[in-house]
């Protein structure tokens, strides 16, 4: 899109003055697309992901802990120390998590190019490294743990707008560290074109329903005498006021521009606004991107109007909203001719689903293709590897559950990744292995509590004779084959393991405790040698079914949670 390009064309320069960037934006708004385009253009093939947290420590930026063969411990590079060494491009993802006194360890290694790390070891500039060079050998510095910083290394902070009550991150001290470029939300640039370009099967009336719910959306978002105000409007010219560069004139028209015809010309051939509050009720270009893959494939004779309003209200979660707010959406929604049947009249319809199995037997044997139906769905299904992971359960077709089910097939023939919340007992397990057993998937599963860590979230370790012996967790056998990875207690995970999962869900990646990288398999970094530098790919068939209650239970985080995974990379399912 149009502005997307004209930042990226100011990240180019930027970079080839030798400046780091900052990409600030809302969720789903595309920083992570513009960041892979800039990493294209600049010929970088491995890029370093480094996720953040707000638990994260000065140590944790350079070294990360880990446990050698002998079971004794060990410090391990991290992405970003990998960056430095090998000269490749650093993404630091949730640079607005960090605490201030996290962020001033980056300070001297984006100034200086200098840093001196937990173990020891020292990089220094390449232009120091010159100096040092002509009174010591290289080996001799080497000895001493002293190594440069490779010239082609360049980070790039990802960041998203300050919430109403959040802390201000972007001080003086953070801004003179970056060149920074802000993605704002749009209203009036035509997004139909490219939202149909992206989803070809999608009917023109939806993408432009779903466009004309964003810019109203947006709007509300700055209304002061709106239900879904958040004051995000005065927090973005507070934080963003002292913001000088080239590009902000395109991507904030109002403040200071060059000259009275350059804005004319901006904000009536642009028209961008000032991005919302990451607490706003916004529909993200990911959602939306989502919403319209999910109509393309919708079977025939089904109310559109009715499906993508159902889907809007799941992807917005207004059924855990104050009365106001929602009443304000949903009016929102009605008013682009989108309607929204009530629950009870759904699952009253639903008394007389129909589920109907798939014989696998005949699969096996004829070679043909078998179909499991419920209600008006229909999926394929393919005889398993494994018949032993496909689970079996007991199931009573109670109309809810059955309404539930449908949806859920839906999003597995589109392979999206699902989050169904719900209270206590009323069924969440129990429907996942129903579906499964339908659909005839190999399932892993794994449980999430409060002191997991991103360790034994990836790896699990045994003692075999009297040694530390790790294992693939759940999460890797099912990358690797191609499972359902059913993730129960998603609610209570700690914050560093919420992050990970959600890099892993919305981009595909993760990097495991053993040094192994896992990234969808059409990425640049699986080259020839991929395998000699630990990149694996990720099965297409790949999807994960996160299990969580219902915001305000016990144990249920709804700030760290729903913004950061619903709205993100998975689609919501309650009853």
């Amino acid at each position: 899109m149009p502005y997307q390009s004209t930042v990226l064309s100011g990240m180019l320069q930027s970079a080839a003055l030798g400046q780091d960037v900052c990409l600030i934006g809302a969720r789903g708004e595309g920083k992570t697309l513009v960041t892979k385009w800039f990493a294209a253009a600049l010929g970088y093939v491995q890029v370093e992901s480094l996720f953040l947290f707000e638990d994260m420590t000065a140590r944790d930026l350079f070294n990360r802990r880990s446990t050698n063969d002998v079971g004794e411990s060990i410090w391990l590079p991290t992405p970003l120390t990998n960056a430095i060494r090998l000269g490749r491009l650093c993404v630091l993802d949730g640079l607005h998590r960090l605490p201030s006194g996290t962020i001033t360890a980056l300070v001297r290694l984006l100034q200086d190019r200098e840093v001196t790390l937990n173990d020891g070891t020292s990089y220094v500039s390449p232009r120091r490294w010159l100096q040092l060079t002509k009174t010591l050998t290289v080996k001799e510095l080497h000895h001493r743990n002293v190594y440069p910083v490779h010239p082609s290394f360049r980070v790039v902070g990802l960041a998203v707008p300050r919430e109403k009550v959040a802390r201000r991150w972007l001080t003086n001290e953070v801004m003179q560290m970056f060149h920074f470029f802000v993605m704002s939300q749009t209203t009036k640039v035509h997004l139909v074109p490219y939202i149909q370009a992206a989803v070809p099967l999608c009917p023109i009336k939806v993408v432009e329903q779903l466009v004309h719910v964003r810019t109203s959306l947006l709007r509300a978002a700055n209304d002061k005498g709106s239900p879904l105000w958040v004051g995000s409007e005065d927090i973005a010219k507070e934080q963003y006021k002292n913001i000088r560069t080239v590009e902000d004139t395109y991507v904030l028209p109002n403040t200071n521009p060059y000259n009275s015809h350059e804005k004319q010309i901006l904000e009536d051939n642009v028209a961008l606004e000032l991005p919302a509050g990451a607490q706003a009720t916004i529909l993200s270009l990911r959602q939306i991107l989502r919403i319209a893959r999910r109509a393309s494939a919708a079977p025939k004779g089904t109310d559109l109007n009715a499906d993508v309003g159902a889907t809007l209200e799941a992807a917005l979660m207004t059924e855990f909203m104050p009365r106001p707010e929602r009443s304000a959406v949903r009016s929102i929604l009605r008013e682009h001719g989108l309607d929204l049947e009530a629950r009870a009249l759904k699952i009253a319809a639903a008394s007389g689903m129909k589920i109907i199995e798939a014989n696998v037997d005949d699969i096996m044997d004829d070679g043909k293709t078998a179909y499991v139906t419920v209600g008006d769905v229909v999926a394929p299904v393919v005889p398993p590897s494994d018949a032993a992971l496909v689970p079996y359960t007991l199931f009573f077709e109670i109309p809810q559950h059955k309404l539930v089910l449908r949806d859920m097939m839906r999003d597995v023939m589109t392979n999206d990744h699902m989050l169904l919340m719900g209270n206590q007992g009323v069924g969440k397990n129990k429907l996942t292995d129903k579906l499964l057993m339908l659909l005839h998937r190999e399932r892993e599963y794994i449980q999430l509590h409060r002191d997991t860590t991103v360790g034994t979230l990836t790896l699990l370790p045994s003692l075999r004779d009297g040694v530390v012996i790790f294992d693939d967790s759940p999460l890797v056998k099912a990358m690797i084959h191609g499972r359902v990875l059913v993730v129960d207690e998603f609610d209570k995970a700690p914050t560093e393991v919420v992050v990970v999962l959600k890099a892993l869900l919305e981009d595909g990646e993760i990097l495991l405790a053993d040094g192994r990288r896992f990234v969808k398999e059409d990425s640049p970094m699986l080259s020839q040698n991929a395998t000699s530098q630990n990149i694996l790919s990720i099965h297409p068939k790949f999807l994960v079914i996160a299990l969580a209650n219902r915001p305000g239970s016990f144990g249920c985080c709804r700030r760290r949670l729903l913004p950061v995974v619903v709205r993100g990379c998975a689609r919501l399912c309650w009853f």
